[in-house]
């Protein structure tokens, strides 16, 4: 608890329960001023030995162990409350991690789907790909033997020519369908990206919660220890 300070309600006559800690929003009616609590405070309050100029002067003895009594509840008063601020708090750190690990878990899904789809994708192309270059090998083929044959046979000519000519036009097609699919590829390939830069912007967050986490655990066992 050194160097932690926070202040605590007390008043009526003034006495002085020295510098300190927390203060609890329930320090009782006979406190209204504030006062702080440290580790000397406290040591001192517990230590502390009945001042009395006359031992056998019963009222004196009396209200000074009165007085003692309520500044002894206003430490136990500051100790509960300072417990429930950090249980409130480890509960708070709590919720957001779990939240952050759900948000991670949902995005690592989507980021599934997504590759899941884009490997699709490249597949498809691929097979697309692999068919028209097996047609154009076909057609290269069927263009050799017209060329042959082009001396002999006119419409044979002819009808390579409209072949050549419908063979360009879905080459032409299929250049045009592989160029928006390498655009498509593009576009998840920069989606990815920035999903893993959200996914490892998270994991930072998740661990600075988890420090955070394990520091107000430490200070809580450090409290009960104390006490």
């Amino acid at each position: 608890m050194n160097g932690r300070r926070l202040s605590y309600g007390f008043g009526n006559g003034g006495h002085d329960l020295g510098p300190s800690s927390t203060p609890p929003s329930n320090a009782g009616s006979d406190y209204g001023s504030f006062i702080d609590f440290t580790r000397e405070d406290v040591e001192a309050l517990l230590n502390e030995k009945s001042k009395r100029k006359d031992r056998f002067n019963y009222k004196e003895r009396c209200e000074n162990m009165i007085d003692y009594i309520k500044r002894l509840k206003v430490c136990i008063r500051w100790f509960q409350d300072l417990e429930l601020s950090y249980s409130l708090e480890q509960e708070k750190l709590k919720s957001s991690l779990e939240l952050s690990q759900q948000k991670c878990m949902e995005i690592e899904l989507l980021l599934k789907i997504k590759e899941e789809e884009l490997n699709s994708i490249i597949t498809e192309m691929r097979r697309n790909c692999a068919s028209l270059q097996e047609k154009l090998v076909k057609e290269e083929t069927d263009k050799s033997a017209a060329m042959e044959s082009l001396v002999k046979e006119r419409e044979a000519r002819l009808d390579f020519e409209r072949s050549q000519t419908t063979l360009s036009e879905d080459l032409g097609r299929a250049q045009r369908e592989l160029e928006t699919a390498n655009q498509k590829i593009t576009s998840l390939n920069e989606m990815y990206k920035r999903l893993q830069e959200y996914i490892t912007s998270l994991q930072q967050y998740n661990g600075k919660l988890h420090s955070e986490l394990s520091t107000v655990e430490g200070e809580l066992k450090r409290v009960e220890k104390e006490k």
